[in-house]
């Protein structure tokens, strides 16, 4: 057994590694939830450190700590390996307790977000075991930006929840919850500064071609503790979207809620334009449900859409939401011209995502784990960058 400590040093988001069940939370934070539970699951002994000012010590038999007590925890307990979420955990005068622990940085930014400036200077780069990226696009951007050595970084999917994986017992159970007798649903679901002022436009323009299309949206800056700042500029925009016909408007909702809408919709709507997503978990989310995915080409959300849907490039903007409106339109098109080959579509790719499954991403952890711990200077060849994009390459044509 090996046991595992994750930290997550963002201070604007207090949660507990039991809060993914409880609350909508930021798609990092989820994704530090599941796999802390899949890790688990898989016989590892983890302690989960984050911002909360609650008093929780265990949760479905994973200790949980404050952000506070990190430094005294690790130097008392001396865990195996640290995985740290986003960003660094420690500063340089904390980062000499860890000697001798084994220490991961698992990346969820884009390479352009001013807090990854840190990969500028090597002795970042020289403190961590393995740099694990969510996605091959993201970790393309890396090594191009920052030079960083190829032997350390790792690609790890990021992976579907337990709400998702067997949301239908069978084909027939996917036709009779999509129900394309009644209006095609259409769903966002994320935070705000992720297309949602793109919505009202697009709407219009799909409402005025006649397309019949109820459109669900559950939006508000909740998901991310408020760190994008700014959110009463979207007042306006989610006060229209509540006036316009066939549209309703509800802030987030937790991972249960949202997996039961993204079971019965068609169609999950993501026209970002702003913020390079490196792995949205919306996105996966909506494929285990059965959903074809409409988004831009910003950042890894076409990777992550795995050819399930369609891509609306985001230059020239002028242009993004009447192409957008037009992609939603011939989806309804395809889905109306041959709903059955739409429906039986829609059942293989549920059956190919649902592989993905957070126990299996774990697994995929857990080699990576046991390979560094017996002090190789490298990552697992079958899990380096370069092995994996080759053959992303090799899909792709």
């Amino acid at each position: 057994m090996t046991h595992i400590c994750i930290i997550d040093a963002n201070v604007s988001q207090p949660y507990h590694v039991g809060s993914v069940f409880e609350r909508p939370l930021g798609g990092t934070e989820a994704a530090a939830c599941y796999l802390s539970h899949a890790l688990a699951q898989l016989g590892h002994q983890i302690t989960f450190i984050s911002h909360h000012p609650s008093v929780l010590q265990q949760y479905a038999g994973i200790q949980s700590l404050s952000l506070e007590e990190r430094l005294d925890y690790i130097q008392t307990t001396r865990p195996d390996i640290v995985i740290e979420v986003a960003r660094p955990a420690f500063g340089d005068d904390e980062a000499i307790h860890l000697a001798g622990v084994k220490r991961y940085l698992w990346v969820h930014l884009p390479h352009n977000h001013p807090m990854m400036r840190i990969f500028s200077f090597p002795s970042t780069i020289q403190k961590f075991d393995a740099i694990v990226f969510v996605g091959e696009w993201q970790c393309q951007q890396y090594i191009q930006y920052f030079a960083l050595p190829v032997h350390k970084c790792v690609v790890i999917p990021n992976g579907i929840s337990s709400h998702f994986q067997s949301l239908f017992t069978d084909e027939d159970d996917l036709v009779q919850h999509k129900n394309i007798s009644k209006i095609p649903v259409l769903v966002y679901a994320t935070a705000p500064h992720k297309g949602v002022e793109q919505l009202p436009a697009i709407v219009s323009l799909v409402q005025s071609k006649n397309h019949l299309a109820c459109f669900e949206v559950y939006c508000s800056g909740d998901l991310h503790g408020g760190s994008q700042g700014g959110e009463e500029k979207y007042t306006q925009v989610y006060e229209d979207l509540s006036h316009m016909g066939n549209v309703s408007y509800s802030p987030v909702i937790p991972p249960q809620q949202l997996a039961n809408v993204l079971k019965r919709a068609h169609v999950l709507v993501y026209p970002n334009l702003t913020w390079p997503d490196c792995a949205p978990l919306i996105i996966l989310e909506a494929l285990a449900a059965g959903c074809r995915v409409i988004t831009s080409d910003m950042g890894g959300s076409p990777e992550t859409m795995r050819g399930y849907g369609r891509v609306v490039a985001c230059a020239p903007a002028d242009s993004f939401v009447e192409c957008f409106a037009q992609a939603i339109a011939i989806e309804l098109s395809t889905l109306a011209a041959d709903p059955r080959a739409w429906l039986n579509s829609a059942w293989e790719q549920h059956l190919q995502i649902r592989q993905l499954a957070w126990y299996f991403q774990a697994q995929k952890w857990s080699d990576l784990i046991m390979h560094i711990r017996k002090d190789k200077n490298s990552v697992p060849h079958s899990l380096t960058w370069k092995q994996r994009f080759q053959r992303w390459i090799h899909r792709s044509r």
